[in-house]
């Protein structure tokens, strides 16, 4: 049963993974034209905050002694190599969001609305327009998102605060590579807390696109469907994010070197610049793809029904 079940997984990420290329190339001049007008702008807004991060140096380094403050108090020990790793990536994510933040919510969000719209709603003309229509409930959902990934993060540093406490009151007595497992065990709980919580905000984008109406109810139906497919959904995600992170290293390794190593920019090195950013655009948009063949394949008949089910269950629980 189990190898029929995996099997059965396995043959459903696959479909997906072909009707989302598939779908692509069906709408491919639809589809291109989402990528440079929109989702272009943003892939440049995240992969130009690197080299820009030189020029803000008080605010970087405010921003990773505030990190180290917050771990340091929440008992986590900052002294290691593996810690000061984790604290400058931490510093970089949160400058890169802080600066493109005004790309994301603006063109990335309207490039997802466009795709939802030829995708779930098979509107092909006046994407624009037709995308602006419920623009304003994506960004509130975005929003929601947004306070949902912050509340995970509170969530799993309070943990984290409790196991690196009793950690060090164990310490004495266990052996001193306990306190390296536990750091390495509290990094993979946060990566499988975020991740999980990245698949609930992307499908409660699209089911919100769908639907034309924000808000939390939104996240509860993204994550109801994400729990009767969470392997397939979090397999597209890693998917996904893979794509994306090749996108920003391979922009590292061939743009960000010479930056550093003060090479002239010559126009190549411009224009490969402008290509990756373009690559990353497309590896974005098929994401949202992706996630919407997911909600058609899942969700676009039966999470109603779904979600009544589940509140009643929870009241009868409640009782």
């Amino acid at each position: 049963m189990e190898r029929k079940g995996r099997k059965k997984m396995e043959g459903e990420t696959k479909q997906i993974i072909r009707t989302t290329v598939y779908t692509f190339f069906r709408n491919y001049h639809s589809f291109t034209s989402v990528v440079v007008l929109l989702a272009f702008p943003a892939s440049a807004s995240i992969l130009l905050s690197q080299p820009i991060l030189p020029a803000f140096p008080d605010l970087f380094l405010s921003i990773l002694s505030r990190i180290r403050l917050l771990l340091h108090a929440a008992g986590i020990p900052t002294s290691s190599e593996f810690s000061v790793a984790v604290n400058v990536k931490f510093a970089q994510i949160i400058f890169t969001y802080v600066l493109s933040l005004p790309f994301t919510i603006t063109f990335l969000l309207l490039a997802k609305a466009c795709v939802i719209a030829i995708v779930c709603r098979s509107s092909s003309s006046g994407l624009v327009s037709s995308s602006l229509g419920f623009y304003l409930s994506l960004l509130w959902t975005n929003l929601c998102g947004s306070f949902t990934i912050l509340t995970a993060n509170a969530a799993v540093f309070s943990i984290l605060f409790i196991i690196f406490n009793i950690a060090d009151l164990l310490l004495p007595i266990i052996s001193p590579n306990f306190n390296l497992a536990v750091l390495t065990a509290g990094a993979v709980l946060y990566s499988l807390v975020i991740s999980h919580v990245t698949v609930v905000c992307n499908l409660a984008v699209v089911i919100t696109g769908v639907e034309n109406r924000g808000g939390f109810l939104q996240l509860l139906k993204a994550f109801l469907l994400v729990r009767r497919r969470p392997a397939i959904a979090l397999t597209l995600t890693l998917f996904g994010s893979i794509a994306v992170a090749s996108t920003e290293a391979l922009f590292y390794y061939r743009i960000m070197k010479p930056y550093r190593l003060i090479i002239p920019l010559v126009p190549s090195i411009l224009f490969e610049a402008v290509f990756i950013a373009y690559l990353r655009s497309i590896v974005v948009v098929l994401d949202v793809i992706a996630t919407c063949v997911f909600y058609n394949k899942f969700g676009s008949d039966k999470l109603p029904e779904f979600v009544e089910q589940s509140t009643a269950t929870v009241g009868r629980n409640k009782i």
